[in-house]
């Protein structure tokens, strides 16, 4: 089926909805949730195959929904990440690369010219809560942000009715902004969850069609957990069970919980069947995927962490959720990436992206509707991350260097601009990237070479320049 015939099927069956919906004298547009988790990785939900993790909420969206198994974010690590799902675009159009330089200390040990990176998202930049307010949408963003420094590109800026950031490093006397007076026994998760449901309540008695973009802090470290579910997977993962696993267990307890809370709200309030809910991760979690490693289990099966290209930092959970339009129980195998969301979401509510911005992404409607069972029509998906970590300097090499990846079909090759080499994976049959094929398969390496040189060039990605002042 072309593209054309798709996309008029899909606006025909919104329009017919829509006007279901007026008959029965209900507000005809249809809200948007779309709640974020912070470095969750792809198995740290019971949907996804968690055995210690407790997600009833989460696993309902996906037992009544659609669950992705090849989501991806669009970069390893938050600011990129975020930054494309707001934008639509990828980070070589943004500009924010990665959250900071923390190598410029050791500048001198990379072989090529580090790439400028920006911390702002360009207020030029029309943002998804900018082109769905031009649908008549109502739009909040609560938690998050780490698209922008100051008042100057704060979420109100970018199209945000409402917008409360919460500035991070702690989940117990936490800050907010703007400033507000907070308890320090509050959690950040229930904070944000309570300003959530009174926007919702707000909307409702506005009749107002929504978008709420709630983008938690859980579970970034530092690992702060409520005493109440540090007591309860303590008994359940008895008195010896890991710290680190004990905490992050009861942290994405919590996240479920907020979940919970929403879903409870639209029931109560009549919404849920005009709602549609997106669950997603900004990257992966912290693991090494090695055995030893207590967090490995929230990347399971794959190998790597956040701030790999390897797919324990980009592969992610997605579940999206709409009663009678989303068929319940399915499970789509079509790789999707986080600028999909913005024309996903423009198209749900009945508009068409602005002419003006190039949008990276594709609309998922041929895959959740009507029976998630069409593909995209694009040929690849990319990332681009030029971030140095952990140096080490017994050995005078960096553990993780610049990398750029490539996923066509069932191949994906990982290109080390530092460090001169390519990694090629065939994921369908070696999902945890044990066998690097780039020897064994050089025509598919020099194919999928060539693409992702043609799309760096394209999208204005910045060239990788020898370092005059390399020392080994």
């Amino acid at each position: 089926m072309n593209r054309l015939r798709k996309t008029s099927i899909q606006l025909f069956g919104c329009a017919l909805a829509a006007l279901c919906m007026q008959a029965a004298g209900v507000q005809a547009k249809p809200n948007i949730v779309f709640v974020l988790a912070d470095d969750l990785g792809y198995g740290g939900l019971g949907c996804y195959g968690s055995t210690f993790a407790e997600t009833p909420n989460i696993d309902r969206l996906a037992r009544e929904g659609m669950r992705f198994t090849q989501g991806y974010a669009c970069a390893p690590n938050c600011a990129p990440s975020r930054a494309a799902i707001v934008s639509g675009q990828y980070p070589t159009r943004t500009g924010i690369l990665r959250v900071q330089d923390r190598f410029k200390s050791q500048k001198n040990h990379i072989k090529v010219v580090y790439p400028k990176n920006k911390h702002d998202l360009d207020l030029s930049t029309i943002t998804i809560a900018e082109a769905l307010k031009k649908e008549g949408y109502r739009t909040a963003f609560l938690g998050k942000w780490h698209m922008g420094h100051g008042e100057e590109f704060h979420a109100s800026r970018q199209g945000f009715d409402l917008a409360i950031e919460s500035a991070g490093k702690k989940h117990f006397g936490f800050k907010t902004i703007p400033k507000t007076d907070i308890p320090k026994d509050v959690y950040l998760a229930d904070y944000l969850t309570d300003r959530s449901l009174e926007f919702i309540d707000a909307c409702r008695k506005d009749d107002e069609p929504f978008f709420l973009y709630l983008a938690h802090y859980a579970i970034h470290i530092p690992l702060e957990a409520k005493k109440e579910y540090l007591d309860r997977f303590r008994e359940k993962l008895g008195a010896d069970a890991n710290p680190v696993v004990l905490k992050a267990a009861a942290m994405t307890a919590s996240l479920d919980d907020s979940v919970g809370r929403l879903i409870a709200k639209l029931e109560s309030t009549g919404q849920l069947e005009n709602t549609l809910f997106v669950f997603s991760s900004d990257n992966g979690g912290y693991a090494s995927g090695g055995k030893k490693d207590p967090l490995s289990a929230f990347n399971v099966p794959f190998r790597g962490m956040k701030k790999d290209l390897y797919e324990g930092g980009i592969r992610v959970p997605y579940i999206f959720h709409w009663p009678g339009k989303i068929k319940p129980g399915t499970v789509c195998e079509e790789p999707i990436i986080g600028v999909d969301l913005y024309p996903t979401f423009v198209e749900f509510a009945g508009g068409k992206p602005e002419t003006s911005q190039i949008l990276d992404g594709e609309s998922l409607w041929p895959c959740l509707l009507p029976n998630g069972n069409e593909t995209l029509e694009r040929d690849a998906i990319y990332w681009f991350f030029p971030n140095w970590t952990m140096f080490n300097e017994d050995k005078g090499e960096w553990f993780q260097g610049w990398r750029n990846a490539i996923r066509q079909g069932d191949y994906k090759l990982i290109e080390h601009v530092d460090g001169g080499k390519v990694e090629l994976y065939n994921l369908s049959a070696d999902p945890g990237e044990e066998n690097d094929l780039s020897q064994s398969n050089p025509e598919k390496t020099a194919v999928l070479q060539r693409k992702l040189a043609d799309w760096k060039k394209h999208t204005g990605a910045p060239a990788a320049v020898p370092n005059p002042n390399y020392t080994p």
